[in-house]
């Protein structure tokens, strides 16, 4: 997972932004490896810093690899103000696609220092792209799967 931070920190540049934030449930799974329902993901040129709430404590600590694990008691975006998550980045890239206009308004006014930059399906080509490990965990699910297969399939 560090690798894909790291994979993720050099888009950064054809971003023309000094960090990301990925609000896409999706594609933090795939940087970090949080399966739960609720976070956000700050990724700078040298650190990230993933953001969750309370009830995924355990789940957070055990299944994010390659940032530092923040628990808020309020919410989220609170947390990272209160962190100054965003404090040393003068240029932001967000997930436009996964962020409201609300969100984004609120990110705008208590960030008033920061340029946002919209972007669009971000990590599209970098989930698309498989490493080795990856191709042998597809692998032997398919070969699991034919192999459940072939044994029920009489009992259809």
């Amino acid at each position: 997972m560090a690798n894909r931070i790291s994979r993720v920190q050099c888009r950064l540049e054809d971003l023309d932004a000094n960090a990301l934030l990925l609000t896409s449930l999706l594609d933090i799974r795939w940087t970090c490896g949080f399966t739960g329902s609720n976070g956000l993901l700050v990724v700078g040129p040298e650190s990230a810093q993933f953001v969750t709430d309370g009830r995924y404590t355990e789940q957070a600590r055990a299944e994010v690899a390659g940032a530092e694990v923040h628990i808020a008691e309020n919410g989220l975006s609170d947390l990272v103000d209160e962190e100054g998550l965003l404090k040393s980045f003068s240029k932001v890239a967000f997930q436009a696609d996964s962020v409201s206009v609300a969100r984004r308004d609120n990110l705008a006014e208590t960030h008033d220092t920061v340029e946002w930059v919209p972007t669009t399906k971000v990590l599209t080509m970098q989930v698309a792209s498989k490493d080795r490990t990856e191709v042998e965990q597809i692998r032997a699910a398919q070969s699991i799967t034919e192999s459940v297969f072939e044994a029920v399939v009489d009992f259809i």
